[in-house]
């Protein structure tokens, strides 16, 4: 059985701290962080930008990044590190032409999860955003709905044009995106 740190090489003091606050992380609903990261962007002058949204698409895409990820390195073979040692591979190296590209599936489906969520995502640009040219799609989207009335072809016709580049998406990548899942879901 292997201990939480999967690499002498990567052993970071305090890791397995750190991996548990980021898992802790992901069982916060990110919408409990709204008013705080309003009153926040407030302070810094940066409401109304897009830079405000940056921050905490980045945030609430890292836990289960580092969960994917974490995942996935916890399954590569110790004797490939040792392998790479005993050829003199520094831990740069090692990194860059060893264990980086063994992650590709898991770094595309990071990816691909986290452009859904951003392209999906709504309550933070309605909330943070009120200039109308730097609102997102969803909420522009709401715009299309009337106060008294709604023109439903409008809408509809709206959302299957605003999913059609997330289908394309998926479906070029469909492929990695399995294979990133179900590599860091079995420990051989």
């Amino acid at each position: 059985m292997r201990s939480p740190s999967w690499s002498p090489v990567f052993r970071l003091r305090g890791g397995g701290l750190l991996v548990g606050m980021f898992f802790a992380g992901m069982m916060i609903p990110v919408h409990c962080t709204l008013v705080p990261l309003y009153s926040m962007m407030n302070g810094l002058g940066w409401l109304d930008s897009l830079w405000a949204l940056l921050f905490p698409y980045v945030a609430s895409g890292l836990p289960l990044a580092i969960f994917l990820t974490y995942g996935h390195y916890q399954q590569i073979p110790m004797e490939l590190e040792e392998a790479a040692r005993m050829d003199g591979c520094g831990v740069i190296r090692m990194f860059l032409y060893i264990f980086l590209p063994l992650a590709k599936p898991v770094i595309s489906t990071i990816g691909i999860l986290t452009a859904i969520s951003v392209w999906n995502e709504f309550i933070f640009a309605n909330i943070i955003i009120s200039d109308p040219l730097k609102k997102t799609l969803p909420v522009g989207l709401l715009a299309l709905k009337g106060t008294y009335n709604t023109n439903y072809a409008a809408v509809s016709a709206a959302l299957t044009i605003s999913a059609i580049p997330i289908i394309i998406v998926y479906i070029l990548m469909s492929g990695k995106i399995q294979a990133g899942m179900v590599s860091g879901a079995v420990k051989s």
